[in-house]
């Protein structure tokens, strides 16, 4: 995902500039101490092939805002007061998506050993916990996937005893609507959908249009946009832009054709995940983006280019896509006690702004001030819309549940996408 070297100055989370270093020797130094890992390999999986529009093999409902779920319960959660196991603790999360000092700090504080492996997708992840010959403790899912993970029986339900620290979490966050009581999964980051773009290198901003959204199919930008390598995130940006917001969960065929149509549309368009880095470097002037990929964008920059020429945009009604990741404990975790430490440990404000620090992905916590993160500079001032506010997230849409059958069909249709 992605990088962005601020450090904080104090116990509460002042920040300073780098740790004293320039922002490319902080680089420099984290990434020689990032933990080595393999990346997970597997393709692409494809959904459940049924009509039943419950995750395949079970009878939850699709949560919803206004249809909160509680997953059924499979297994049991660890009793009260076990001791501690030695690590290691190995830990399945996305690229680039935790900070490495962060990590070395829990280990440190625990003196155990951290084994990461990485994934770049969700359904690569799936496809791999899918063949039972993983061992992992930790696990970053997507809300939309949560389900179906407990109805395979990836996840054990957590012991919330083990984990205080779930009081600093905003409160939508503590008993989420698609996880009710958190019996499967803590919050970890936000993030909203937008556009990123280099202003040194474009000579129009989304508020030179009745659509912000414009910016994209603006004829004028051929060969200078790019969209994000994610089915959901990609399929719901026309229908964003439609003005039919609420419908970025549909299950209507035509919808999602009219939406493949719309995006290519975008002249000379093109994919990828990384706008952290091309928007910076200058590969890509303008890229539909992650807010944190935004973020975490200065610390890519060539030298002699500044930090103001970076900005990101979002829906000025905070009504576009926005979203949280989550994290779990593997059903078959051999250290599920140091693996509840792992998530009690994230969830410390400190570690939150450590990361965050790193990543660019702020997670929701209640002393985690989003006005305040820019007044201090913890970000460029520039970049302060990709800062998530709570009531942005509060107003915004999220990427949920579909079911088997409809999570086909957004797949299906994002490849015809990317075969051109």
């Amino acid at each position: 995902m992605a990088r962005h070297p601020r450090e904080r100055r104090s116990a509460l989370w002042t920040p300073r500039p780098y740790g004293g270093l320039d922002r490319r020797e902080f680089l420099r130094r984290t990434a020689m101490t990032a933990l080595a890992v393999p990346t997970a390999g597997g393709l692409l999986a494809a959904c459940g092939g049924d009509d039943d529009p419950k995750p395949a093999g079970s009878a939850i409902e699709l949560a919803r805002p206004d249809n909160p779920v509680r997953l059924p319960t499979k297994g049991s959660a660890i009793a009260d007061d076990l001791p501690i196991e030695s690590g290691p603790l190995k830990i399945y999360n996305w690229q680039d998506y935790a900070n490495p000092e962060m990590l070395e700090k829990f280990e440190a504080e625990f003196d155990v050993k951290i084994e990461w492996t990485s994934f770049s997708g969700m359904d690569e992840a799936i496809q791999k916990l899918g063949t039972g010959a993983v061992d992992f403790d930790v696990f970053f899912p997507t809300i939309d996937r949560l389900a179906t993970l407990v109805a395979q029986e990836h996840l054990q339900p957590l012991n919330l005893n083990y984990i205080p620290n779930l009081k600093n979490v905003w409160p939508e966050l503590q008993d989420p609507f698609y996880d009710k009581g958190s019996q499967y999964s803590i919050p970890y980051v936000l993030w909203s959908d937008g556009i990123g773009w280099r202003a040194d290198l474009v000579d129009k901003t989304p508020d030179d249009y009745d659509n912000g959204w414009d910016m994209l199919w603006d004829p004028a930008f051929e060969g200078k946009v790019w969209v994000i390598d994610d089915d959901r995130d990609t399929l719901a940006l026309p229908i964003v832009r439609m003005g039919r917001v609420e419908d970025v969960n549909t299950d209507d065929r035509a919808l999602l054709e009219q939406s493949l149509e719309a995006l290519r549309e975008i002249r000379g368009v093109q994919i990828s995940a990384e706008a952290y880095q091309k928007v910076p470097e200058g590969s890509s002037p303008i890229h539909h983006a992650w807010s944190g990929d935004m973020l975490s964008a200065p610390g890519y920059l060539p030298d002699g280019v500044d930090a103001t020429t970076l900005r990101f945009w979002d829906q000025p009604d905070g009504r576009g896509v926005i979203g949280s990741d989550a994290v779990s404990i593997m059903a078959g975790s051999k250290r599920p006690v140091l693996a509840h430490a792992f998530l009690n440990f994230i969830l410390d404000t400190d570690n939150a702004l450590l990361n965050m620090a790193w990543n660019g992905y702020q997670a929701p916590l209640n002393a985690i001030d989003a006005d305040r993160l820019i007044a201090d500079e913890f970000f460029p001032k520039n970049l302060s819309a990709a800062v998530v506010q709570q009531s942005d997230f509060d107003a915004g849409n999220q990427l949920m549940q579909l079911a088997p059958t409809v999570e086909k069909l957004w797949d299906d249709i994002f490849r015809e996408f990317k075969a051109g």
